[in-house]
């Protein structure tokens, strides 16, 4: 396999597959993942979507993050998504005003929203991905 990009955790040799998802959420609350802006991202019948990057800002400090996934769109909203699954452990960004880059592999199953909760400030994320057949 020739390698044509490195997206975090993971290597692609077929750049058309990737995703580049966003969302934006106040401290305390949650919002899911948008591909493009406004339009909340929902994984597709057969595939599951596999984070391999992601960049996360914020305008303060002491803000982290935690990603997940629901049944339902939630737009910056203190309640979470129907069902709502987190995945990871808080990541903290400790870059005011600059950029944080996480490389990980997180699966989101088929048919799910994926979703962010930002703690503790307002936090931007920048997610790379691509959707992987099942």
């Amino acid at each position: 396999m020739t390698v044509g990009y490195n997206l975090g955790a993971i290597a692609l040799d077929d750049l058309s597959v990737i995703k580049h998802l966003s969302a934006l959420a106040s401290a305390g609350n949650y919002s899911t993942l948008e591909i493009p802006v406004d339009t909340e991202y929902q994984v597709p019948a057969g595939n599951k979507f596999v984070v391999g990057k992601i960049q996360a800002k914020s305008l303060v400090a002491d803000v982290s993050f935690r990603i997940g996934y629901g049944d339902t769109i939630v737009n910056d909203s203190g309640t979470p998504p129907t069902n709502f699954i987190e995945l990871t452990q808080p990541y903290p960004i400790v870059l005011v005003n600059g950029i944080e880059e996480i490389n990980l592999i997180i699966e989101i199953p088929v048919g799910k929203y994926p979703c962010i909760r930002a703690v503790g400030g307002t936090a931007l994320l920048e997610v790379e991905g691509y959707e992987q057949q099942l």
